[in-house]
């Protein structure tokens, strides 16, 4: 298929160019990577961002020296820009991918299992109360189902165990409920946001990496108090990780993938925006791995982490049971975005933020995740609207990413840490990563394992420096360096619009990608 090729002027960055079929011709020279759209940064390229630029694009010198400082002391195997697929023809690539996958129908579900197979994240009917109820223990919901005990509480709602009438704990609900006399407005709306993502279903498979969402609770009168959830069972990754002894890269690893991962799905089909992505808002499923992090199984080609093909989309045996092994949780403040299906991230404006406008197109790559078709705008714009206070929020955080968020949250747990010797490389690269999103340098000590340890705590053989008080994790006053840190990465990030698909080229992740190849 030969393509013509329209550019707009010079002067607009960054700049864009449409591809259009002209004939039938099946050159595979021609295709491009199969993409419709295709976008060519402007001299204010970063390395995340089309590295092999066309002639007639060159990155800026100045800017590439800067690009480099950056990760100054820190091995790359290959730059932050996806692999190039090779040419295939039109018939392998059919036989490959089965044609273009057709959207997902959701069932009208009249049951409340939320994890059974043949209805996870589809149950669409409401589960109406007296008017009056609220949620208190013995209550009764749904099918025999009553409020347990409580599992969590805050200044307006809680989430509340579900049992039957024996006293059994159902396994895979819970109900989060407003308080009687709370004035909760965001619970319909993350209802909502949770019922959208339900579109990223797909049968024989769980929600890639979200806790799913099942019936709203609404009284007879037609108040909205709460909604039925996914049961994980498991624990927060932010309590692991704020242990004093942590020094696992492999966990940090494996959590940012599934996350990232994750992201790159609902951002891709859906333009999902989470706003509000820190450690504490995600969950780790119950495994039963000794090492740290979660089991695999060793029939996996791609080693520990899904595999990635050159526009981001997740490849390999067991790809979707990977990305249940974290989810993401916590829908209040989240919300949808034409930029990110569309991929008009760019650095293009002084924070590096997402556009304010730009148009909405998906690539035919996109479209063969084996994912419903995207949701249209018109079909996200009846979500409840955000409330003055959320709005204030989502102000002080405006032009700011999911990715920039979870990297901006762990620098408090990360920093002045021990890490074992055998796992430089990867800290590293991890800190590079970090450095590039946020714009901090975070500090590192190395040391080997010793059966002298306590507790897993690793230890020094020498002194810190006349300043471990301070940048060590365990010194009296890190706290203060951290809050220094934090607000340094706040005023004067980097990179804090970087996507998903962008933040899974790091060399960081190099390693998971290519692990057990040599099995194969």
């Amino acid at each position: 298929m030969s393509t013509t090729v329209t550019e707009t002027p010079t002067s607009v960055s960054p700049l864009k160019v449409k591809i259009q079929p002209t004939s039938t011709d099946e050159s595979p020279q021609s295709t491009l990577g199969g993409h419709g759209v295709v976008h060519i940064t402007s001299q204010n390229a970063t390395p995340f961002q089309n590295a092999d630029l066309p002639p007639g694009v060159a990155m800026d010198p100045e800017l590439a020296r800067k690009s480099e400082e950056k990760f100054d002391n820190v091995p790359f195997s290959r730059p932050f820009s996806p692999k190039q697929p090779i040419a295939e023809d039109a018939a392998e690539s059919s036989a490959r991918t089965g044609g273009l996958h057709t959207p997902t129908q959701l069932p009208e579900s009249a049951t409340s299992a939320v994890l059974e197979p043949s209805e996870a994240g589809h149950a669409r009917r409401w589960i109406k109360v007296p008017k009056g109820w609220y949620a208190k223990k013995g209550a009764e919901v749904m099918d025999g189902l009553r409020v347990g005990d409580a599992l969590g509480k805050g200044c307006q709602g809680g989430v509340y165990k579900l049992v039957d009438k024996d006293g059994n704990v159902d396994p895979t609900r819970v109900l989060k409920a407003k308080h009687r006399y709370a004035l909760l407005v965001k619970v319909k709306r993350e209802w909502e946001i949770g019922r959208c993502i339900a579109n990223l279903y797909e049968p024989d498979s769980s929600l890639p990496g979200y806790m799913a969402t099942g019936e709203g609770v609404v009284t007879e009168n037609g108040n909205f108090i709460g909604m039925i959830l996914e049961k994980i069972d498991g624990k927060q990754p932010s309590k692991r990780l704020n242990e004093s002894s942590f020094n696992d890269i492999h966990y940090v690893e494996e959590l940012l993938f599934c996350v990232f991962n994750a992201l790159d799905i609902g951002q891709k089909s859906l333009g999902f925006h989470h706003a509000d992505l820190r450690v504490s808002n995600v969950m780790e499923v119950k495994t039963t791995s000794t090492q740290g992090a979660p089991q695999l199984e060793e029939t996996d080609v791609a080693g520990r982490a899904a595999a990635l093909s050159f526009n981001g989309e997740n490849v390999g045996k067991n790809a979707a049971k990977r990305l249940n092994q974290f989810k993401i949780i916590d829908y209040g403040l989240a919300d949808f975005t034409e930029h990110y299906p569309s991929g008009n991230v760019h650095v293009g404006g002084p924070t590096h933020a997402v556009p304010k406008t730009g148009p909405l197109h998906f690539s035919i790559g996109q479209l063969q995740m084996s994912l419903p078709v995207p949701l249209s705008l018109e079909q996200l714009k009846g979500l409840p609207k955000i409330n003055p206070l959320e709005r204030m929020y989502r102000h002080f955080w405006r032009n700011k990413g999911d990715i920039y968020h979870v990297c901006w949250d762990l620098t408090r747990y990360l920093d002045g840490r021990v890490w074992p010797k055998e796992d430089e490389k990867q800290v590293k690269l991890l800190f590079a990563f970090i450095h590039h999103c946020t714009g901090v340098r975070l500090k590192a000590w190395f040391a080997p394992k010793s059966t002298a340890d306590k507790d897993g705590k690793l230890k020094i053989p020498r002194r810190y420096g006349n300043f471990a008080f301070v940048q060590h994790y365990d010194g009296f006053l890190h706290v203060l360096r951290i809050r220094s840190i934090r607000l340094q990465a706040w005023f004067r990030p980097h990179n804090p619009g970087i996507t998903a698909a962008e933040a899974l080229c790091a060399p960081f992740f190099e390693a998971c990608l290519h692990k057990g190849e040599d099995a194969v």
